[in-house]
């Protein structure tokens, strides 16, 4: 799986040299997120935006390389995809150039963007406005700011989300309400809860978050645990990581720990957690007959630290779905 990503060349342009970002990393930045003006939001181009980038970029690009995958977004020509918690659409702008990448029949895209600071949805609007993915895309963006400071703000917006989405994406948007005592331990289920119902029969969920401390839990943990008790209550199931797929109904652990690294070309990159889930029997259909022979490791530690519902000689990365 490809976990590296060069940084475009427009996108450098227009923002580290237009609008002269700098690499300005804060732990604590997300409690001021909803007010942060315009240099803080330049702050958060230079810093986060790129590893979001880099990390949905990669992602997509390896699920659309998919063949079974890819046979049915071929037969579209247009995508509906909702970006929630967005901020500067680092997640949306490496979806969309993996799209441009690798699936050639799609020509629009209908994108809804929500995110509660409106400076930050407004340099998403400019970078899809400015850049030669416009060429490359009818695109229609619809930016909703969504100031979320309590469950009720939560609620009342995520009614309004509409649905039929091909792909939703939401990155590093959990923990930050976890941090902010808005969601407790088991957020990762809440937001599973609300964004999983929108989507499109063929759809995809891509949920992402940091490597980070909650209560003295890790975030990868908490996001296994809630999304695999979403799975088992409800009609969904996981395409990545695989074994979560295949051993989901059967595996008793909460304490599963996964995580993986990616590489902007410049930039440092966190190291993340993700869930990628739909409809169970979409992705049920999606997924040859279960390898028993093949031990996949979970994380970036490799082979110090494989699935333990797998047992097989040959040792591949759990998140690489072409492996």
């Amino acid at each position: 799986m490809n976990t590296c990503k060069v940084f475009p060349e427009w996108l450098y342009d227009y923002i580290f040299v237009q609008l002269g970002a700098k690499e300005r990393p804060d732990p604590n930045e997300f409690k001021l997120n909803l007010e942060s003006g315009v240099d803080k939001n330049i702050d958060y181009l230079g810093t986060y935006f790129p590893r979001s980038y880099a990390e949905s970029f990669c992602i997509h690009q390896n699920l659309f390389s998919y063949k079974p995958y890819k046979e049915r977004l071929d037969s579209k020509t247009s995508l509906r995809i909702l970006t929630f918690g967005c901020g500067t659409g680092g997640d949306v702008t490496g979806l969309i150039c993996a799209i441009a990448m690798i699936l050639p029949n799609i020509q629009d895209l209908d994108v809804v963007a929500f995110d509660g600071n409106n400076l930050a949805l407004d340099h998403l609007s400019d970078i899809l406005e400015l850049s030669p993915l416009k060429k490359r895309f009818n695109i229609k963006i619809r930016c909703v700011p969504m100031p979320i400071k309590s469950m009720q703000d939560f609620n009342h917006y995520t009614s309004h989300l509409g649905n039929g989405y091909d792909i939703i994406l939401s990155f590093k948007f959990v923990n930050e309400l976890m941090q902010m005592g808005i969601f407790g331990r088991d957020g990762f289920k809440v937001l599973a809860e609300r964004l999983a119902p929108l989507l499109a029969p063929e759809g995809l969920m891509t949920l992402l978050d940091v490597r980070a401390e909650y209560c003295g839990e890790w975030q990868p943990k908490n996001l296994n645990k809630g999304i695999s008790d979403y799975c088992k209550e409800n009609d969904y199931g996981t395409l990545l990581p695989i074994p979560c797929h295949f051993c989901d109904s059967r595996c008793r652990s909460d304490k599963c720990f996964t995580d993986k690294k990616f590489y902007g070309s410049f930039t440092a990159n966190d190291q993340v957690t993700y869930r990628v889930v739909g409809h169970r029997e979409f992705v049920n259909t999606l997924y040859p007959v279960f390898n028993s022979k093949v031990t996949y490791i979970r994380n970036k530690d490799m082979a110090s630290d494989p699935c333990p519902m797998t047992r097989g000689r040959d040792v591949k990365d759990a998140y690489d779905i072409n492996n």
